[in-house]
């Protein structure tokens, strides 16, 4: 059977088939993020160490470094000092650091030596190292961005170093503390060093006899007389070195020339023997032989009396065919603090 479609039906099932190409779901664009928090890090002490060689005095105030972070430190008059370094770190930016605190186990008042300091924008735009400055944190920072870096100086006095005359040296160690702005902390300590004590040591001058009297009428160290060809002869005086304190360092003699001198005619010094002792006088001393020629040196005893006293004396070897007459040298006597090994 023929089925006809009339020309207006088959326009109108083009039309929807028009209809329904044309009808396409859409969908609405959002407004998307992507991203996450950044936690607090918190800040770190990269190291904190100490300068060497760091003194306003001189023989008293020798400094010596017994490792990386450790200075053992001579003080007797009040001008040695040390300066502390310390580097620090926040990885959130260094403007995160809030403040840098530094304490000590020891203080002569009876608490912790502390310094305490608000790390500011003055801290964070100096790009020049800041020199220490007595009990002040100084901070800087080298361009690096998140690092910082501080210094202080700290001066001992007598009463830092054994107190009473009780020990010849007390341990110091520095701890210093960073802290952010979220309350995070980190802290680092400097290994101890020993502050010595040894008071004011005196390389007296004058020539002593042998009960401890000084001899005012004598005017060389020696004073001796004997023939040409006698060994061993002795010296009738001594000198005599004092100190108030713990003392740590030499007595020492260094005679200008290798020589004895009269006019053209000498007796070298190698025919000297030095000998020294600490005793309440040269006539109770057991001497000690601190060697020959025109350089000695006699290291002081720790000990803990309030007074140390070290005599010199020395004997002569007067060579065969010494030719007859008065015999001398100048010579320096002198103390020198040492650090022991």
């Amino acid at each position: 059977m023929n089925t006809k479609i009339g020309k207006p039906k088959i326009l109108a099932l083009f039309a929807a088939l028009i209809m329904s190409l044309s009808i396409i779901p859409v969908v609405n664009a959002a407004d998307l993020t992507g991203g996450g928090d950044v936690s607090n890090s918190p800040p770190w002490l990269v190291s904190i160490t100490i300068d060497s060689d760091q003194t306003n005095g001189g023989n008293e105030g020798n400094f010596d470094d017994t490792s990386a972070l450790s200075t053992n430190v001579y003080n007797n008059d009040g001008d040695d000092y040390v300066i502390i370094h310390i580097v620090a770190c926040d990885n959130n930016s260094e403007e995160d650091m809030a403040w840098i605190n530094v304490t000590c186990n020891q203080d002569p008042n009876g608490a912790d030596t502390w310094m305490n300091h608000e790390i500011t924008a003055t801290d964070w735009d100096e790009t020049s190292p800041q020199a220490g400055t007595e009990k002040t944190i100084k901070g800087w920072d080298n361009g690096t961005g998140d690092y910082l870096y501080f210094s202080f100086k700290f001066t001992y006095t007598n009463d830092d170093a054994p107190t009473g005359n009780t020990g010849t040296s007390v341990s110091w160690q520095w701890t210093a503390t960073i802290k952010d702005t979220a309350g995070s902390t980190d802290d680092k300590s400097l290994a101890s060093h020993n502050v010595y004590n040894y008071a004011d040591v005196v390389a007296v001058d004058g020539y002593f006899a042998s009960n401890g009297d000084q001899n005012s009428s004598d005017l060389e160290w020696g004073n001796w007389s004997s023939p040409a060809g006698t060994d061993n002869v002795e010296a009738k005086n001594y000198l005599k070195g004092t100190s108030d304190g713990n003392a740590q360092g030499t007595l020492d003699i260094t005679w200008d020339t290798s020589n004895l001198v009269k006019g053209g005619d000498t007796i070298a010094l190698s025919n000297l023997e030095h000998y020294y002792d600490e005793e309440a006088s040269p006539g109770a001393a057991s001497w000690n032989s601190e060697g020959t020629g025109n350089s000695v040196s006699a290291t002081i005893s720790d000990k803990t009396s309030s007074q140390i006293v070290g005599w010199w004396r020395y004997t002569i070897d007067l060579p065969p065919g010494t030719p007859v007459g008065s015999y001398e040298e100048g010579f320096t006597y002198s103390f020198d603090g040492i650090v022991p090994a």
